[in-house]
């Protein structure tokens, strides 16, 4: 069995589990994994069996990406992500799924989430609504058209999904922007200097740099740099380097800054 787990950005919005394909995502209403997105084809994608393992073939007009490298047909590994306008569809297969593939007899499928069921009952129902309700339903899938994608807008497109996968750091800058950038190696710094990569607001202090936020094996931590500059974690003052979570607030006098931790291990 395929479980596949689709998230807006980091929002997760439901989980699908299959035991066959083909799986198909896109925009059309009967769509296995249906995305409800101007820039998503109505068949976007398929998911199939070939020769007992899983391939991922791209049949929209608007590209496909895993794990960032755009293809038009790639074979799945658990782990693998399927990006696609914006949306991130995890693909996990455990040996203990392989092997109940093995006794599952092919084209059979489920859903599962809340989402899922309300959809399976959708397509239930659908098939003793009237005639001229299905009918209506065909005629718009038909005349709704995928807008079409730049060069420049799939690139645009593919490092928002870059960062949102990635750990980072959410602010509102100078401008009145929401600004993400990623944690960097050797890590980031806060404050105020030109060459700050979380550049805050002016402030009257004689120092341009607050803080560092970077990574030491497995943990992120931030370390405060000046006591001119008080700095909390999830409003608590801290004085000296400290591991931050996913979800921890950091308040740099009057600035937030919210930690993201990368949405999936390279272990799981």
């Amino acid at each position: 069995m395929a479980r596949f787990k689709v998230f807006l950005g980091r929002k997760p919005l439901r989980e699908a589990s299959f035991l066959a394909g083909p799986v198909v995502i896109g925009r059309q209403p009967d769509a296995q994994i249906q995305l409800d997105h101007a820039e998503v084809s109505r068949t976007h994608a398929r998911v199939e069996k070939q020769q007992g393992r899983w391939v991922v073939l791209d049949t929209g007009r608007n590209g496909l990406t895993v794990n960032g490298d755009a293809v038009t047909e790639r074979t799945l590994e658990s782990g693998d992500t399927i990006e696609i306008a914006g949306f991130i569809i995890r693909f996990e297969l455990t040996p203990e799924d392989a092997r109940e593939d093995a006794r599952s007899s092919p084209g059979a499928w489920s859903e599962t989430s809340a989402d899922g069921l309300a959809r399976l009952a959708a397509k239930l129902s659908s098939r003793s609504a009237p005639a001229a309700k299905e009918a209506r339903v065909q005629r718009l899938s038909a005349l709704r058209t995928t807008d079409a994608m730049t060069e420049e807008r799939k690139q645009q497109v593919q490092r928002m999904v870059e960062i949102s996968k990635s750990a980072h750091v959410s602010w509102v800058a100078s401008d009145g922007k929401k600004t993400i950038t990623p944690l960097l190696d050797p890590g980031l710094l806060v404050g105020t200097a030109p060459g700050a990569h979380v550049r805050l607001r002016p402030r009257l202090l004689p120092i341009k740099e607050f803080a560092i936020i970077y990574r030491e094996g497995e943990a992120v931590m931030l370390e405060p740099l000046s006591r001119w500059q008080k700095v909390t974690v999830n409003g608590i003052a801290i004085k000296r380097a400290a591991r931050i979570s996913n979800g921890d607030r950091i308040q740099v006098g009057e600035d937030i800054l919210v930690f993201h931790d990368a949405m999936f291990s390279p272990a799981t």
